[in-house]
This record gives structure tokens, C-alpha cells and sequence, in this order.
């Protein structure tokens, strides 16, 4: 039985990490994570973030990441 995945955000939601080392925008979801590295059921994002040295792209499992509310 193949497993569903609902992800929390979508592509253009401004995003920050959980503990505030940067803040961006979705850029790509991905629903087919490797299983290897993260929690089962959780998507990983791709996202095209600021942070104190400049603009960078990271790709962050969803429980790291939090509405930017700015």
C-alpha cells in the first residue's frame, strides 16, 4: 500500500527554520525523501533563503521549518 503525504506548505509560502537561522521562500517540495535520513512521512523542501552570510538554497524537512509571520 503506497503511503500519502500532505504537505504542510506549498511552493511561494515565505518560510523560516525553527531556530531562526534563516527565512525564504518554497521553491520545490519533495514528497519522495529519502527514508534514510529522515522521518518517515515527512516532506523535504527546497527553499531559496537569507541568512546572515547571504542568499543560499537549503533543502529542510518540514518540522524544521515555521510560517514567517513577517
Amino acid at each position: 500500500m503506497e503511503r500519502q503525504t500532505t504537505a504542510r506548505f506549498s511552493l511561494g509560502d515565505v518560510v523560516q527554520r525553527r531556530d531562526a537561522s534563516f527565512r525564504g521562500v518554497v521553491i520545490d517540495i519533495d514528497p519522495s525523501f529519502d527514508d534514510r535520513v529522515a522521518e518517515a512521512g515527512q516532506p523535504f523542501y527546497r527553499i531559496l533563503a537569507v541568512g546572515p552570510d547571504g542568499g543560499f538554497t537549503a533543502y529542510t524537512r518540514e518540522d524544521d521549518l515555521i510560517p514567517d509571520s513577517n
